[in-house]
């Protein structure tokens, strides 16, 4: 979760994805990470009629996806 969050909301390179690799399972685990971050967030948007801010984390975690989805 550390690299999706520094990624997606610190602005940190996309290149950080594949220097921490660790492994055969490591695109599952940025899957699962980015999933972990947005489950709760749509939920809170939703309660709270707050869409306009899921839209805008909806499309700051688009290239970390797009990245992620391209290793596979």
């Amino acid at each position: 979760m550390a690299i999706t969050d520094a990624v997606t909301f610190r602005d940190a390179p996309l290149a950080l994805l594949d220097a921490w690799e660790t492994g055969e399972e490591w695109n599952q685990l940025l899957i699962r990470a980015l999933l972990y971050r947005l489950g709760p967030t749509g939920v809170f948007a939703v309660r709270n009629r707050l869409m306009g801010s899921l839209v805008r984390h909806v499309e700051r975690v688009r290239p970390v996806v797009d990245a992620i989805l391209s290793r596979c």
